[in-house]
């Protein structure tokens, strides 16, 4: 790496202000105050990067190129160029991800490569996009950051030199009930990261706007939880999956030997491995004991269930090998009392859901996604006669 430097944060881009006037009335709120608007969902699947481990499923000596939500256009390549990263900015140490978009070259020198993902929009609707990128490149030549929405180019930054991550706010009206978000880049020897992207809709107060006032707060008595917390022994992370009536926990842990599954009963740890895997992964457990996941063995992800110490192999059938060793083709995520298995598998359609139900398979799509993407993740006991 050619920079030493350390990439701080800059706020900037386009911002805009307003005043309202908010009219309370409540004998429960003893003087005016501000009554704080309910912050607008963002449209942008995993626009903060966090859903992904950030090591590759299938190399784990490299970083994640496969982003949840969104398509990666070097995904599949072995030498990919896009790629998650533990540089954010927050500067969180764990489960904080930014994208790195790295040089790429063809015979004609650097070329583009680009992240993208669709939205639902509503027609007419405005819109406000922003998101913090960071540059390496502290000797400018020829990079170049392309935002476009809806297959519009709406900014073009051109020769951008050395700097941490910097915000940047653009409005827009949706044309469709669809809308393409892309970021394309092209850099000749260092790269840009991208974090934190944001897609909401515009929502201003009009000055005579009434806003309703919150409940007191002595009037909503606060919930006494108890916090727990626990870690395999030697284990450098712990990741718990699931629960079930008992309070048997499943899930995994990380080691020096690598990532393996653990049961929790009580105070006791058992550890396990598919056998001859190279990683497990615990996921669900059902009130019998019983724990579905995934494991890793030649190069190809496969999903398991455990009862007792027996181990049996559950995959999809049908499942093209070739295609699973550039993709964490599948895994079993939970599993109910009945012994019905959800969970999800990737062939070159995209990603579908599963149901396993004795030996029979049913796989499924969410009709109203705008991407092939459903992953199921739990499974619901039915109610007793």
């Amino acid at each position: 790496m050619k920079s030493s430097q350390k990439l701080g944060l800059i706020i900037s881009g386009i911002t805009s202000v307003f005043i309202s006037t908010a009219v309370v009335t409540s004998t429960c709120i003893p003087k005016a105050q501000a009554i704080p608007k309910k912050q607008a969902e963002n449209l942008v699947v995993n626009g903060v990067f966090a859903a992904d481990p950030l090591v590759s499923p299938y190399d784990r000596t490299r970083n994640n190129p496969f982003i949840s939500g969104w398509f990666n256009s070097t995904a599949a390549d072995v030498a990919t160029t896009i790629f998650l990263e533990n540089y954010t900015v927050d500067n969180a140490e764990n489960y904080s991800l930014s994208v790195r978009l790295a040089p790429r070259y063809d015979d004609n020198g650097p070329i583009f490569t680009y992240i993208s993902q669709k939205l639902k929009t509503i027609p007419g609707r405005q819109y406000e996009l922003s998101y913090y990128l960071a540059n390496a490149d502290d000797d400018p030549n020829k990079n170049v950051f392309q935002t476009y929405v809806g297959g519009k180019l709406i900014d073009e930054k051109v020769n951008v030199g050395f700097q941490g991550f910097t915000k940047y706010t653009y409005y827009f009206v949706a044309k469709s009930r669809t809308t393409e978000l892309k970021f394309d880049s092209k850099q000749r020897s260092y790269w840009y990261n991208l974090d934190n992207v944001s897609v909401v809709p515009v929502n201003k107060l009009s000055k005579n706007e009434i806003s309703k006032p919150e409940p007191c707060a002595s009037s909503i008595p606060a919930a006494k939880l108890v916090f727990t917390t626990f870690d395999v022994p030697n284990a450098i992370a712990t990741d718990a999956q699931s629960i079930n009536d008992q309070g048997d926990i499943s899930g995994y842990f990380r080691d020096s030997t690598g990532d393996r599954g653990f049961l929790k009963q009580g105070s006791s740890f058992t550890t396990f491995d598919y056998p001859n895997a190279l990683l497990t992964y615990a996921n669900g457990i059902n009130n019998q004991g019983n724990v579905v996941g995934s494991y890793y063995q030649n190069t190809v992800y496969h999903a398991f269930l455990k009862q007792g110490n027996s181990f049996s192999n559950i995959d999809v059938p049908g499942l093209d090998p070739a295609f699973a060793q550039y993709f964490s083709n599948q895994s079993a995520r939970d599993i109910n009392n009945q012994g019905n298995i959800v969970g999800f598998f990737r062939d070159n359609t995209g990603t579908h859901g599963f149901l396993k139900k004795g030996n029979n398979y049913s796989s499924f799509d969410n009709p109203n996604t705008t991407y092939q993407y459903t992953i199921a993740n739990g499974l619901a006991n039915p109610a007793l006669s």
